[in-house]
């Protein structure tokens, strides 16, 4: 028996004694986790390009996906805070984030972020398509932070996540 096919074994062998068949494990999988006030990291999935939604020529917006997570989880976490996403009309650091302005900001509170709420192969996300409207960001390439404010005690930020602007 390979070292592989034993830990595998071994895997199912605990997940049966836990009782975690596959009807609860699909229960449990299709209801969000309780939400947190606390994050310890941020992870965002954009596409590399901004989008247009609309019929007029020119991108308008972007396909945002926002993972949370603490370090004593091992799947991401919803929560009970807010989020700001950022759009800088550049490419930025995160050294640069407390000296430059956003071009645009969304700011969305809990029942806002219950809206946006899925799962997704890696656990719980919340994915949106946000159109930051007029004017249009000038620079060939945009910079997305999002930043999770909790109920009380510190924000967190996630890394820039560098976009290009595509035709316009």
């Amino acid at each position: 028996m390979s070292k592989f096919t034993a830990i595998l074994l071994l895997s199912l062998l605990a997940a049966g004694i836990a009782g975690c068949d596959a009807q609860s494990r699909s229960r449990r999988l299709s209801r969000p986790p309780k939400p947190v006030a606390r994050v310890d990291r941020i992870e965002v999935l954009s596409t590399p390009v901004a989008l247009n939604f609309d019929s007029r020529p020119g991108p308008d917006g972007v396909a945002v996906k926002v993972y949370l997570f603490r370090v004593d989880r091992p799947e991401p976490v919803t929560v009970r805070g807010k989020l700001e996403i950022m759009l800088y009309d550049e490419k930025v650091s995160s050294s640069d984030l407390h000296t430059r302005e956003p071009f645009h900001v969304w700011r969305l509170g809990p029942d806002e972020l219950a809206m946006y709420l899925s799962r997704g192969i890696v656990g719980w996300r919340y994915a949106m398509d946000l159109r930051w409207g007029s004017p249009r960001p000038r620079s060939r390439t945009i910079s997305l932070v999002v930043r999770y404010l909790p109920p009380e005690g510190p924000s967190v930020y996630s890394e820039p996540v560098v976009i290009a602007m595509g035709a316009k």
